[in-house]
């Protein structure tokens, strides 16, 4: 096994750890407080191993792994939006059921993921468990919609406390007014949140798609193989 291979098995396993400390913490403090409690318990927590996915477009960069690097870069931003901009900053998305469900999503998903990567590694047939393949290219089903869906009423309630419709006219009326003054740094800063948030909001339609049938794609290719062999 090269080095490469030796790094990449261990940066999946550290991530298949953390992100099941993600989803037994969230479940725990859902189960014993309540989805309000989930935030104040798993936050910060998973806020830290999100941001770990920046390393994911590194090794893209580099060649390490063989992706694209529009996926990447599309998920990466959006996740890391979410945990950094999003959720910190919104009381109504903290302790809505949809946090939550976005949690407890993203861990199975990535917990999946990193397994099947580290089990592929190990396996000296570069294959994974046949349970773990299934759990890989079937879980997302499911789980990608849960995911998306989560993450874009947790933006919806944050764009909600930045005005909905009428933070719309408030922002093109701050634009239009020209010129950046102390007194209007707040209101400036919270225009480009408001902005970004609205045009996530557009995009996550139009890009979800892709994402899904991506992996539909990558399902077919695999029972294609797993019924010749």
């Amino acid at each position: 096994m090269s080095a490469t291979k030796h790094y990449l098995t261990a940066y999946s396993a550290v991530n298949a750890a953390l992100w099941g400390t993600v989803f037994v913490r969230a479940v725990s403090a859902l189960r014993n407080h309540g989805p309000a409690e989930v935030y104040d318990n798993v936050g910060e927590f998973t806020k830290w191993t999100q941001t770990i996915i920046v390393l994911d477009f590194v090794h893209v960069l580099f060649g390490f792994v063989r992706t694209s690097l529009l996926t990447v870069l599309f998920q990466s931003f959006s996740r890391l939006f979410l945990v950094w901009a999003i959720c910190p900053l919104s009381p109504s998305a903290t302790v809505s059921p949809f946090y939550t469900s976005m949690l407890v999503s993203w861990s199975i998903a990535e917990v999946v993921r990193y397994t099947y990567y580290v089990l592929s590694a190990l396996s000296p047939t570069g294959t994974p468990p046949p349970w773990l393949v299934w759990a890989r290219y079937n879980f997302f089903f499911v789980l990608y919609i849960t995911g998306a869906s989560s993450e874009w009423v947790c933006m919806w309630l944050r764009w909600r406390e930045l005005g909905g419709w009428d933070g719309l006219k408030g922002a093109r009326g701050l634009l239009q007014g020209g010129g950046i003054g102390e007194g209007v740094k707040g209101r400036e800063a919270s225009t480009v949140v408001y902005w970004i948030v609205t045009v996530m909001l557009v995009a996550w339609p139009v890009f979800f798609p892709n994402q899904y049938l991506h992996m539909m794609r990558l399902r077919r290719k695999m029972m294609r193989g797993k019924k010749k062999a």
